[in-house]
Parts: C-alpha cells; structure tokens; sequence
C-alpha cells in the first residue's frame, strides 16, 4: 500500500555507476534512463543522479534507513535536506483521472513506471527548490553591499571576496541550466511516451518552467550588481595602484633633487 510520497535532495550529486551497481547487487533495483529503482523492506525509492531520492510508501516509514545504506555514494552532502512532501492515493481504475491538487496524488494505476514519470517532475523540483533557498540567502546577505555603497561610497568588500561570491552564484546558474537539466524533458519519457501525461501533469503543477524563468532572472539582477561592483573595487585597486605610482615617482624626484643639490654643493 503506497500513502505517502516524499521528494528528498540530499546532496550535490551521487557516484551514480557506482550507485547502480551496488544496488543492484544488495537489493531489488532496476535501472533505467537517468533513474535507479529500488525496492527496499517493501518500500519504492527511485534515485536521481543530481542528488535527489524519491521515494513512495507507508506512512511511518523511516526512509534514512535506506539513505544510511547508499550514504557512501553521496557527493558533496547536504548539511540539511530539502523534501517535498505529497499524500497518495491508488485507485486502479483506467476509468479513473489522474489527479495532483493540495500535495495530494491520485493515481488511477499501481504501474511502478508511472510513478517513476511522476517522480522526475518531483525530483526536478526539490533540486529547484534548493537552488532558490541558496539564492534567496546570498540575495539577504548581501542586499546592503549596493546600499552601503550609496551611503559611504565604500565597500568593505575585498576583491577576493567579491570573486568568491561571484564564483557561488556562477556555479549555481551553471548547475542549473546545464547540470541538473531542469527544463528538460527526461529521457525515460522517449522510452516510455505513454507516461508523458502524468509526468506533464505533474511538472506543470510544480511550477517548475515559471520558477526557473523566475529565479534565473533574479540570478541574473543578482550577477549584475556583483559586476557593478566588481567594476567599483577594480576602479579602488587601480587608483591605488596610480597613487603608488604618484608616490614612486614624486621619491624618485626627491632623491634625483637631492642628489644634485649635494653636488652643487660640493
């Protein structure tokens, strides 16, 4: 009996052959495009390479029994998880819609494969969703470094740091659109095409395509205003560097003086 459904990212990514192959030899697994399915104490997990476990089951289940045996196999952990949590519900009736409202599922099959369509749009959208947690706190963190310049007209920033925050939100864009390939459609999909609908179905309920346009415009302001400041502490470093200059060259004068004067009066 299938009652609940939980979405978890765990980590950056997982060693995914080496994944595959250990599973398949400990327990009950399947493997197909872009997605491992186990079979674990009578509970269904389909794991993702891009570090997201979804699995199906009983309420009152504890899945970390299962994330305890593959733990090894995690790449980059994260320090807190990030799920998604949806109530199931199995009518097995051809007859009957399938239906996602209010985090609630109904399935109108118990076809494993159907779930495994569903879950790649459930597991897209926790990863988005620990994108935009990430996004959203280096936003908070460093909202007042363009207010504090238009107050002081300083940073109390130094290049370096300014090169470290710049390289997070980089990478994080990367990861985005060409890592995870959260906008694109999941090659199991071009073996299985009769389960287009429920992974559709489920994708445009996620919001998943609104939420990436969404947070990759806010990267995008975000990265901006990094340039622009980047820009303001390179315009500091060289006019330092020209006062530097000034100094060298007004002691080379001093001393050029200096010595022609000892001359003169010699």
């Amino acid at each position: 009996m299938i009652e609940t459904c939980l979405a978890f990212s765990l980590s950056e990514s997982f060693d995914f052959k080496g994944l595959s192959e250990h599973c398949k030899i400990h327990f009950h697994a399947r493997s197909f495009r872009e997605v491992i399915s186990v079979n674990f104490q009578d509970q269904e997990f389909h794991i993702f390479e891009f570090g997201v476990i979804v699995y199906w089951g009983t309420n009152g289940y504890n899945p970390e029994l299962f994330f305890s045996q593959i733990k090894k196999f995690f790449i980059n952990p994260q320090s807190e998880k990030t799920f998604d949590f949806f109530k199931v519900t199995v009518i097995d009736d051809s007859s009957t819609d399938f239906r996602i409202r209010r985090d609630h599922l109904q399935l109108n099959s118990s076809d494993p494969l159907l779930r495994i369509a569903i879950s790649f749009a459930m597991a897209q959208s926790v990863k988005l969703g620990e994108m935009e947690e990430f996004v959203l706190n280096e936003i908070s963190e460093h909202s007042n470094i363009p207010q504090d310049l238009a107050n002081k007209g300083d940073l109390n920033l130094t290049r370096k740091e300014m090169a470290k925050i710049r390289g997070r939100i980089f990478v994080t864009e990367s990861r985005i659109n060409l890592k995870y390939d959260l906008l694109d459609k999941p090659e199991f999909l071009w073996d299985h095409p009769e389960y287009d609908e429920y992974y559709n179905k489920t994708y445009e309920y996620l919001e998943v395509h609104q939420r990436m346009t969404v947070l990759n415009k806010k990267l995008s302001v975000l990265r901006d205003i990094l340039n622009i400041l980047a820009d303001e502490l390179q315009f500091k470093h060289s006019t330092k560097l020209e006062w530097i200059i000034i100094i060298l060259i007004a002691i080379e004068i001093v001393m050029t003086l200096g010595e022609y004067a000892v001359k003169l009066l010699k």
